[in-house]
């Protein structure tokens, strides 16, 4: 065990519940910043939902507007699978319950071994141990939820929606393009 330790401050794990909650703070940020990237690239809803949706001539075309539009629109279509997955969540009592334990479990165990170590059947369980028994509670509790066909769902929902939307709206007009005048030679 002292071994196993020294290998872990050899090579820079902090053993400290302090270390451990700089490095969430550091990852919580990371995700907050990627999120706010995501939030300023948002292109405007109205343009997202345009009525403007056309069929393509040809199944080049069609793939050249996935492509164009996957691009274009990545941050809103990102937002669709979010809300996608909200409203599977909220619609599923059984799921959300679950996800609420989950996360007071993770919570108290964390708490708790932050302090002392959790004896159970005569093993003692730390702070390392902490993902571990919050997977053995997760699991049963999701798979008696359904989670696993709610996630199919949300992803198959999302796959076709997000397909359709960008194989049916045009692809963006160049900037120079609103400019480009016929004239007649004079």
């Amino acid at each position: 065990m002292a071994e196993a330790e020294s290998e872990k401050a050899e090579m820079g794990v902090d053993m400290t519940s302090t270390g451990s909650s700089e490095a969430y703070m550091s990852r919580f940020q990371k995700i907050k910043e990627w999120v706010g990237q995501r939030r300023q690239s948002v292109r405007p809803w109205g343009e997202f939902v345009n009525n403007k949706f056309s069929r393509p001539e040809s199944s080049t075309a069609a793939l050249g507007r996935l492509r164009t539009n996957l691009v274009r629109f990545s941050s809103n279509y990102l937002f669709v699978c979010l809300a996608l997955a909200l409203y599977c969540v909220i619609s599923s009592p059984l799921l959300l319950v679950a996800i609420a334990l989950i996360g007071v479990v993770h919570y108290f165990l964390g708490v708790r071994l932050a302090t002392q170590p959790l004896r159970v059947l005569g093993r003692d369980f730390t702070v390392d141990d902490h993902g571990m028994l919050t997977a053995c509670i997760a699991v049963p509790l999701l798979f008696l939820s359904s989670a696993g066909s709610a996630s199919l769902w949300v992803v198959g929902a999302s796959v076709v929606l997000v397909t359709l939307h960008a194989m049916l709206m045009p692809a963006a007009v160049e900037a120079s393009a609103p400019f480009d005048l016929d004239m007649d030679s004079v």
